[in-house]
Formats: C-alpha cells, structure tokens, sequence
C-alpha cells in the first residue's frame, strides 16, 4: 500500500499479515475504538511519515489487545513519535520479533495507565533519531526484554511516570553507543524501572541518568554498566558476546523473560544467563579440548599442542596468547 491512506481498524478481530506499506503520508493504521483483538505479523513498514506514529492506538482499553509480531518499521519519520504511538488505557500491547532502524522521532511512545500491559521483547532498534522507547507508566507496567537498542542519536530508554503504580522492568537488554543516556529516568516522578541482566555501554551522555524526585526509584542488578561487556564486534555493529565476555554466565537465572534471545538462540547456555539481548551459543565445553565427551588430563595436552602452533583461540580474542591459557583452565577446572 502507498499513498495518503490511514486504515481504521474496527472493534472485534483484525489481522495484518505479509503485507508492504510504503510512503504514505500519515498514519498507516489507526485504532480508534474498544474492545478488539488486533494482530500485525509478518509485514514492513517503509519510508512512511505522520506526526502521530505510522501505527496509532489512541485508545487501547482493558477489553483490547495489540501483537505486533516478526514487522519491520523502516525509515518511519514522525514528529516526537515516527513508530508506534499507544495509549495503554487497560489493554495489553506485545511487540515481539521486530526491527526499527532509522526511526526519525521516537521508535514506540507508550503511555500506560489504567493497569494496562506493554512488552518489547527480541525486538532490534538502531539508528533511532529520537528516544528508542519513551514509556510513562502510572497505573500498569511495561516489560522490555531481549532487546538490544544500539546506533540511536538520542537516549535508548526514556522512563517517565507521575503516579506511584507504574513499574517498568528491563531485562536482558542490550544499549549501547547511543548519543543520549543508555537509561534515562530523570522525569520518573513516581513509580519504579528495574533493569537487570542487561548492558548498558558507551553511551555518550552516560549509562544511566536517576530521577529527580526522590519518589521515583532507579534500581540497576546484575548488569555491565562500566566494564568492557566484550562485544564480538561493535564497531560493525555486532553485539554478540565473544567467549571472554564478562557478561557470560554473569547474570540471574531466575530473571529470565521466555525461552529465547533476541535471535531466537536459547535464553540460558551454561552455568547461567548471560547479560544482555545475545546468549553465548557456544553449546559445547570449551575445556573439552580433545572432543572426548569429558574434562581430564588429556585435553590438557591437546590444548597446549594447539596452543604452541597458535592454534588456541580459546577466549575468542583474535589471536594466541597467555590469556587463552587463563580461560582454558578456568574453564578446565569448573569442569567444562
């Protein structure tokens, strides 16, 4: 679809599958009545502009619910929202499987109220213009996991919140070298944001910012908010963890939102969860050096074979060192 049109989306059951939206030149869809189960899967979103997000859902009531699941939105200009607009009046939004890339205002905007429900999950933002996720959660919560928010010119996370009710968790989330604060929380009046099992890296204005008003708590656990986190490569963008990874294994296992990274690998590989949006997938045992099926004296000399041809990457590091003998041992004497 391409041109000026809007969608408005009755109550009772919609669905928006596989489908193409490009260059049009207000809302894609809106949502203006109660009582609806909506579901937009499957489809893309592309170079559209309108001041009140490409998706809008001035209205989401207690007898309502949105899933966005495995849509990009790329390009979407807006004013201070390019994305999705929502007004969480008691209904339940859950954006899963997604990607914004290049969003010129806010990637979502969320106002949550009325014990109304939202979740980010796996979902990928980067190069956002504006704040990745503005959220002013009062009366209700908003959940955000799995997510990895990188490249934006502005905060990645923007809380806000003027009521005492609202909590919104951050978990196994990734933000990183974004212009603005990682976590901005300055304007939560009330209310409580918990991130944890998450990384907060390189971004300009600093990590995190704490709100203002000594009602509104900040609570940051189990999270690499100054360490190196040991990307793969995050000057190409690549926010996999590499072997020697602080966030490997670093995290709380009983934090855990589903079963599943932001690419689908499996949410726990080893001892415990790691931190951030990406598992480690290395599934086998590092220290098993010769493929026996076990850890004995043998992959010890296996391992220091390899290592004197400089054949030992053990760490992931790029090359073959002392630091590779270090990680094998450990790894050796925790038995795997």
């Amino acid at each position: 679809m391409t041109g000026f049109g809007v969608i408005d989306l009755p109550a009772g059951t919609s669905v928006i599958r596989d489908s193409s939206f490009t260059g049009n030149s207000k809302e894609v869809v809106r949502f203006i009545g109660n009582n609806a189960n909506i579901l937009i899967e499957g489809s893309r979103f592309e170079n559209n502009q309108s001041v009140n997000g490409v998706l809008s859902f001035p209205v989401v009531n207690a007898g309502t619910s949105v899933r966005i699941r495995d849509t990009d939105f790329i390009g979407s200009e807006g004013g201070s929202v390019g994305g999705l607009f929502l007004n969480l009046s008691g209904g339940v939004v859950e954006v899963t499987d997604s990607r914004f890339d290049g969003t010129v205002g806010s990637a979502i905007f969320a106002y949550v109220d009325a014990g109304g429900d939202l979740t980010v999950n796996r979902t990928s933002f980067r190069g956002t213009a504006g704040p990745a996720i503005i959220t002013n959660v009062n009366d209700g919560s908003a959940t955000i996991a799995n997510t990895l928010i990188a490249g934006g010119a502005s905060e990645g996370l923007f809380l806000l919140s003027s009521q005492s009710a609202g909590v919104t968790r951050i978990t196994n989330t990734t933000v990183a070298d974004n212009l603005g604060f990682g976590v901005r929380a300055e304007a939560l009046v009330f209310g409580e944001a918990i991130v944890e099992n998450s990384i907060l890296s390189g971004n300009g204005s600093g990590q995190s910012q704490a709100p203002v008003s000594p009602l509104g708590t900040l609570t940051i656990s189990n999270s690499i908010t100054q360490a190196d986190p040991g990307f793969t490569d995050r000057a190409a963008g690549d926010y996999s963890l590499r072997a020697d990874s602080p966030a490997v294994d670093a995290g709380n296992s009983t934090a855990a939102f589903g079963d599943f990274d932001l690419v689908g690998g499996a949410r726990i590989v080893g001892a415990a969860i790691d931190l951030g949006a990406l598992e480690f997938q290395n599934a086998t045992c590092p220290a098993d050096w010769d493929g026996s099926g076990g850890v004995d004296g043998d992959d010890i000399g296996a391992f220091f074979t390899d290592w004197q041809a400089g054949n030992a990457d053990i760490d992931g590091s790029g090359g073959t060192d002392g630091d590779d003998i270090t990680f094998f041992f450990e790894r050796w004497q925790a038995g795997c």
